[in-house]
Parts: structure tokens; C-alpha cells; sequence
């Protein structure tokens, strides 16, 4: 029970995520020190990976299990997450 209330917090959370960021486009890019074309690019190619990773989620839990897929997709995110973090500011 608390692992699904977890992954549901989680999904609501991203969800939210993925449906605030167009409103915040101008002023991302605005205290980014880009253009907000620059801005939505960067938006758009997270958005086709979330896509990409629920399209390939399902038939990899049937395979390997959820819980490994779930742990898998949680390392990836933290990786990317910190590689973010060092990545250089956008072009301005």
C-alpha cells in the first residue's frame, strides 16, 4: 500500500509538472538568458521522452518485472537529474 500511494504521488506529480511548464515558458526563459523558442525545444524534447519511456514501460515490466523497471527508470531519473544540474546555461 504505501509503495502504490508513492507511485501515485509521483504520477500526479509529473503529470502537474508537464502541464505547468508551458505557462512558465516566458519567464524560464526570461531568467534563462534564451529566447522562449529555445525554452519550448527543451520542453518539447522532455516531453517526447516521458512519451518514450511510458511507451517502453509496459513491455519491459512484462518482461523484467515492474519493481526492476520502476528501480531502472528511478536511477535513470536521478543520473539525468544530476547531469542537469552541471549541464552549462542554455545559448543565449
Amino acid at each position: 500500500m504505501p509503495t502504490t500511494v508513492l507511485l501515485t504521488a509521483l504520477g500526479v506529480l509529473m503529470a502537474g509538472q508537464m502541464h505547468t511548464v508551458p505557462a512558465l515558458l516566458h519567464p524560464m526563459a526570461t531568467a534563462l538568458g534564451t529566447t522562449p523558442r529555445q525554452a519550448t525545444w527543451t520542453a518539447t524534447a522532455s516531453g517526447f521522452a516521458y512519451a518514450a519511456g511510458l511507451l517502453l514501460a509496459g513491455p519491459l515490466s512484462d518482461r523484467y518485472g515492474p519493481r526492476a523497471v520502476i528501480t531502472t527508470g528511478l536511477v535513470a531519473a536521478a543520473t539525468s537529474t544530476t547531469a542537469v544540474s552541471v549541464a552549462p546555461d542554455p545559448p543565449r
